[in-house]
């Protein structure tokens, strides 16, 4: 059972990572101003990431934690994993219990990250494309969120 829930989570990261969920509270672009795509999130959570693997000795666990926590909650769409995570009793659960989930869920994530990425040896993460998905599965809803319309507009209800 543990091993399928990892195996959700992975899942989840895999299809979430490109959209940032800072989406909501940013002004619309305009002009030069891009909302960053896919790749540039994620090379921006790979340099963050980087730089705590290569500073892990000097900031110890709870410093990672905390340079890490606040990149996962910029980086993922944590009120999404969490529902896919936690299923159909999703539906069952409170607006301040969803909250609960999602914060619980967000910290968990970076704190396995900061447990597992203790060291630098001279790793490198490249990102070597990106393919757009077709809207209705999972994809971007007007905010430039990854998900099915009707369930975004319950999360970011679910995120207030």
């Amino acid at each position: 059972m543990l091993r399928r829930w990892f195996a959700k989570i992975g899942l989840a990261l895999i299809l979430l990572l490109p959209a940032p969920t800072g989406a909501q509270t940013q002004p619309a672009p305009t002009g030069a101003q891009t909302q960053p795509g896919p790749s540039e999130t994620l090379r921006g959570f790979n340099g963050e990431l980087l730089s705590v693997m290569q500073n892990a000795k000097a900031l110890g666990a709870k410093g990672r934690y905390q340079k890490l926590e606040p990149v996962v909650q910029r980086t993922f769409d944590v009120p999404f994993m969490t529902r896919l995570s936690v299923g159909v009793l999703w539906g069952k659960l409170t607006v301040e219990q969803k909250q609960r989930a999602w914060k619980a869920f967000g910290r968990y994530i970076a704190a396995t990250y900061a447990n597992r990425f203790d060291g630098y040896s001279g790793e490198q993460f490249k990102v070597i494309g990106e393919q757009k998905i077709k809207h209705g599965v999972l994809g971007p809803n007007p905010a430039g969120q990854i998900g099915r319309r009707d369930d975004r507009d319950q999360l970011c209800a679910a995120r207030q």
